[in-house]
Parts: C-alpha cells; structure tokens; sequence
C-alpha cells in the first residue's frame, strides 16, 4: 500500500509587522493539514494512521495548529445509534497533549443522510436535525468547558494541557462538484453553516470552508 506522508501544507507564514497580521499568526506560526482519520493502533502500518513518529515531527517542527476533517459519517454512520467519538478523541488529544490545536473541519454526511458523503445534508427533516445535533455534540464535546477535556483527556493524558477547539470549518472547498454535490450552491451551502443549538457553549465561533481559487465548472 503506498505510504501517505504526513502533508506539511503550511510552513512559517511571513506576514506584514502590523499589529492587526501578528494577532492572527504570531512570529513563527506553523500549520500543517492532517490527512489520517485515526491514530496508529499497535498492528497499523505507518502512514495510514496518525503515528507516535508523525507527532515527534510536528513537535520538532514547532506547529502548533493542525486543520483536520472531522467527518460525520465516521462518527455516526446508523442514525439510531449515538455518536462513537472513541477514534476523534485519540486524535484531538494526542495532538493537544503535544501543545497542538486542530481547526475541524465538519463535512461528511452519512449514508442515512445524503445520498453521498458529499452531499450536504439538506434534503431531509431527520438529516438536517441530525446534522444540527452532530454539531451541537462535537462542540459541546471538544469545545471551551467541553467534555472531554473534564473528564476523558484527563485519564488518557494525565497533566496535559487542553486545547479547547474555538473555532470550526464548516465543510470543505464548496465551490468544487466533486466536494459539494450535486452541484455547488451559495444558498445550500448557507444552510449548512448554521450555528449550533442554543444548548451548545456560547461564543464558539464558526468560519466558512476553504475555496479553490478556480471556478467550478
């Protein structure tokens, strides 16, 4: 199988000495976009997975923020089961442990909710309230106060700092036919932005996805 490398898509980020460009990116910010859905398990082969060896790098390399899809459809594939974060959890926490944040991008809709994972989950009652309570869930989970940082990131990684997700992507390259299915639209992809329920925690911000710089055609 081949090896996927961990992509280091963003090195040291030179920006103009004005106050406002230090206060988004500090002097030395590194990034980087994380292409593994899980960490390695004992019997994983290296470079399908978030291994102990692509953590070391990160370290060694100062980065400090890594954008990493957060999909639905690993989370919750049968809507009448509740969402397994087991896999999430390991992620996020092994990379906060080392003092790195991730911006999650939230993309993915199961099968019982769009026809691909593509597509957004729009078409539906149950799959836009199933889409609002996922994301309600994840930030109520990972967010400031959340709870894994209270209690499972304490056993996994005693003494470790927590990296609270403050801000979350919300799905990704929307202008592309192949990304938001089945074909790019302002006005679909403005109603899979919406904020979360009024139960998540407050003041969680939410940014728009990333675009390729050519027009779909």
């Amino acid at each position: 199988m081949r090896r996927v490398g961990l992509l280091l898509a963003t090195a040291a980020i030179a920006l103009p000495t004005t106050g406002d460009a230090h206060a988004w990116a500090p002097k030395g910010f590194v990034g980087t976009v994380l292409p593994f859905a899980s960490r390695c398990a004992t019997f994983d082969q290296a470079g399908n997975c978030l291994s102990d060896q692509d953590l070391g790098r990160m370290r060694e390399s100062h980065v400090r923020i890594v954008r990493w899809g957060l999909r639905w459809s690993r989370i919750q594939p049968f809507r009448l089961l509740p969402p397994n974060w087991r896999a999430t959890d390991a992620v996020i926490g092994s990379l906060a442990s080392r003092g790195v944040r991730v911006l999650p991008v939230l993309t993915g809709s199961p099968s019982w909710a769009a026809r691909t994972p593509e597509t957004p989950p729009l078409d539906s009652r149950i799959a836009r309230e199933g889409w609002r309570q996922f994301v309600t869930a994840a930030v109520r989970r990972y967010g400031p106060g959340g709870q894994y940082w209270t209690t499972r990131y304490q056993r996994q990684f005693p003494g470790g700092s927590s990296r609270p997700i403050t801000t979350w992507q919300v799905w990704n390259e929307q202008n592309l036919v192949h990304t938001f299915q089945p074909r790019p639209s302002p006005r679909r992809y403005a109603g899979s932005s919406g904020s979360p329920t009024r139960e998540s925690p407050p003041r969680t911000p939410t940014r728009r996805s990333s675009s390729e710089a050519c027009p779909a055609s």
